[in-house]
């Protein structure tokens, strides 16, 4: 199971210098007007998590320099940790003219990843840059290829393969980085990834396929007619299949449009056990979160916003801000929409 726990964005874009954010083990709900960023912020995430150098260029050709804290559990008794440091020199004025397959990133790319066990002990280090990839274990012992490695996932599957004392389980987390860095992207508030599974029937096995026809006839109380679907039956199948696609983590635009509030529980309920990032238009949505306490909702809320320079602007709720809403949360009389609403949100 893959969390993120910390993203600091030292230098990225148009976002604020010297962001950081901390997550909560169920996610995030981020909070917002138009313009403010929130699909960005899920763009970040995305690109960040699947090393995506391309669109992280794409979004700051002028360099880049960030850093993220993942926790993963390997087992039920054990997790490590994996701080991640990213960075990348400007483009050159020529290379802004072509696409990102005909620029070779790594000669300006820097990635430097240590990996640490529950008790904070350094089990592996590594440094990828110019195109050579240094490697640094528990024993004192080094090496050194001469290729960039392009994400953890890779390093970690390089590092175990050369050194099988290096972390016991660093090719099963490794195989585990690189799929999820395959698979995952953005729910959009639209039909483009209704659109995709559905061209390339090849994106679910027949046996997940059926299983997902049985979920969306269980909650629509309708079976499943491809070429007869109202735009919220296109919605509720493709976040069905989104689901099955993703065990870890959830990046979702607007997880609610055209989803009747009947089909819209029963939805959230397959989202609780992963770490979900949710940005919506539709406050109805948060009425269906669960907050504990006031430190609770401060640690699921990030609020988006612009500051004078129209750069994005991302923070955590504050305690003070988050014991407000809490104390009206709890007495029941309006719902957290409502809460939100009345706050400017």
């Amino acid at each position: 199971m893959i969390r993120l726990e910390k993203l600091t964005l030292r230098t990225l874009g148009n976002i604020a210098p010297n962001t950081e954010l901390h997550f909560h083990d169920r996610g995030a709900l981020l909070l917002g007007k138009n313009g403010t960023g929130k699909t960005t912020l899920l763009h970040v995430i995305s690109a960040v998590l699947r090393s995506d150098w391309p669109w992280l260029f794409s979004f700051a050709p002028d360099g880049f320099d960030l850093e993220t804290t993942v926790r993963v559990a390997t087992d039920p008794e054990t997790s490590v940790r994996l701080d991640v440091t990213m960075s990348g020199a400007p483009l050159r004025t020529a290379d802004l003219w072509r696409s990102p397959a005909e620029v070779d990133l790594h000669d300006r790319c820097s990635l430097t990843v240590v990996l640490r066990d529950s008790a904070e002990s350094r089990l592996l280090a590594f440094t990828s840059e110019n195109h050579r990839t240094t490697f640094s274990y528990a024993d004192g012992t080094t090496g050194i290829r001469e290729v960039a490695m392009g994400s953890p996932g890779e390093g970690l599957l390089f590092a175990d393969d050369v050194h099988r004392s290096a972390f016991d389980g660093a090719t099963r987390l490794g195989e585990q980085l690189v799929t999820f860095g395959e698979q995952l992207q953005r729910y959009d508030e639209a039909f483009a990834y209704f659109d995709r599974i559905t061209r390339d029937q090849s994106s679910a096995s027949p046996l997940a396929q059926r299983g997902l026809m049985e979920r969306y006839s269980s909650i629509s109380g309708r079976t499943w007619r491809g070429d007869q679907l109202s735009f919220g039956q296109k919605r509720l199948f493709a976040l069905l299949h989104y689901l099955e696609a993703h065990q870890s983590i959830v990046l979702a635009d607007d997880l609610a449009s055209g989803l009747h509030h009947e089909w819209l529980e029963p939805c959230l309920e397959l989202v609780r056990p992963k770490q979900s990032f949710l940005a919506s238009h539709n406050l109805i949505l948060f009425d269906f979160m669960f907050f504990d306490s006031a430190q609770d909702a401060a640690s699921r809320f990030i609020e988006c916003s612009l500051d004078e320079e129209g750069r994005f602007v991302w923070r955590n709720m504050t305690l003070d801000d988050a014991t407000e809403l809490y104390e009206v949360y709890q007495t029941g009389i309006q719902h957290v929409s409502e809460i939100l609403r009345t706050r400017g949100y």
